[in-house]
């Protein structure tokens, strides 16, 4: 993952531009924009968006459409990040292929569908990582992150403020029944079509004078625009440590969209990613390493303790749930040998039924193991550590390519781009 031209003394010209920039204080980036990657990571946020738009007023959209255009957009990534995929990484990008299709056709041998799903979710981390390891450029992050978040501010106000218009354009529930994502008979009840989460019948947690309207913006779904708001916040987290400066701009359009989807997961995540911001990566990393086996054990006890909850939309509730379920898997279950009814609902339960414990242990240890270059990128991995090991507790949708896209494509970012600052030092030393 190194390069060797990285390791060699700057020439004199190459000295003189590090420390012109150090003196104006400009760490600027060889391309601020790359307009490939911003146009890819765009149309993972937003082909739900602009699908469902056809499918209301235009043309009715077949399920296959919608995973046409999903592996069109994985493919293109793929085909851009290309030159970044060293020979090593490719061979186990194959590896993790062909075993995930070992065992779809496992679970399908033994009664269960052939579903690809599990190769999907679990290809598009790879794809974005390398799509991030092409661009290696946090500036250029930094531009295509906000432009997106922008774009979904302004889709959230314009669906916020603008409802009965919003709705017109944009048939949100029979949009998912269409793909195949909610059952016919469970929309009956529903007072509008915005999806089923769209309202929270209890009221909103987060800012309850706002309504029980859950904002889902481009993600057409109130979840995901919670998940890119921990994605954003945590980005900007990164890059104010990185950069000595707050990006304040960027922390308030990540809250606003918390609050707009009423995420309270979303803002528990914020609050235990900024204590993380006070801890020595050396200290926290550890305990991330082991996170999601000792959440495992957690929610396989609450279980225990919580034998006859009432099951509710509360934390405590689904996280029961989620002991409960995962309580039921058997020895194939968690091998990824069988399939399981349900399994969707359960964030790790899902994950052992698709990959197995085994397959999910070897990946959690390839990520916490990639070298990258900066301390930023360190600090980084612990966030999304975090991020993924909370999240599985009570969901899996952190494995769409609506939010996963963006978070694997920072992560391969920081993994691949230059230090600048830490660069200078050893400039200076040699001077």
């Amino acid at each position: 993952m190194t390069n060797a031209r990285n390791e060699l003394p700057p020439t004199s010209a190459e000295l003189r531009g590090l420390m012109q920039r150090a003196q104006l204080g400009q760490f600027v980036a060889a391309q601020p924009i790359n307009w490939p990657a911003l146009a890819i990571i765009f149309s993972a946020v937003s082909f739900n968006y602009f699908l469902c738009f056809v499918n209301t007023n235009v043309v009715h959209i077949s399920r296959l459409s919608v995973i046409g255009a999903e592996i069109a957009i994985i493919s293109i990534a793929f085909s851009v990040a290309l030159p970044a995929i060293s020979r090593i990484a490719f061979i186990l990008i194959g590896i993790l292929f062909f075993y995930l299709m070992l065992l779809t056709i496992t679970r399908a041998v033994n009664g269960g569908e052939f579903d690809v799903k599990a190769v999907r979710d679990f290809m598009i981390p790879a794809v974005f990582f390398f799509l991030g390891a092409w661009v290696k450029d946090a500036k250029s992050a930094d531009f295509i992150v906000r432009t997106i978040t922008a774009l979904v501010i302004v889709a959230g106000l314009f669906e916020m403020l603008f409802l009965k218009t919003y709705l017109r354009y944009f048939d949100v529930i029979n949009y998912y029944v269409m793909r195949g994502t909610v059952d016919l008979a469970d929309t009956q009840y529903l007072a509008n079509n915005l999806f089923i989460s769209g309202i929270r019948p209890e009221g909103r947690t987060l800012f309850g004078f706002l309504g029980d309207h859950r904002i889902s913006s481009l993600f057409l779904e109130p979840v995901s625009p919670g998940n890119y708001g921990v994605i954003v916040f945590f980005w900007a987290l990164v890059r104010s440590r990185a950069e000595q400066k707050l990006y304040t701009g960027l922390f308030l359009m990540a809250l606003l969209i918390i609050v707009m989807a009423d995420n309270r997961l979303g803002a528990g995540l914020c609050v235990l990613g900024l204590a993380l911001a006070f801890v020595s990566v050396r200290y926290s990393y550890p305990v991330i390493l082991i996170l999601p086996f000792a959440l495992i054990a957690m929610i396989l006890g609450m279980h225990t303790l919580f034998p006859h909850l009432a099951i509710t939309d509360s934390t405590l509730g689904r996280m029961v749930f989620s002991g409960r379920f995962l309580s039921s898997l058997d020895v194939l279950n968690w091998m990824g040998f069988e399939d399981l009814p349900g399994a969707q609902d359960s964030g790790y339960s899902a994950v052992f039924v698709e990959i197995g414990i085994l397959g999910f242990a070897v990946l959690w240890g390839l990520f916490m193991s990639i070298k990258g270059r900066s301390d930023a990128f360190n600090y980084f991995r612990v966030l999304v550590g975090l991020y993924v090991a909370v999240s599985l507790c009570i969901s899996y949708s952190l494995v769409t390519i609506k939010t996963a896209a963006l978070l694997w494509f920072l992560v391969g970012v920081l993994a691949y781009a230059a230090d600048d600052r830490a660069r200078l030092v050893n400039v200076q030393r040699l001077s």
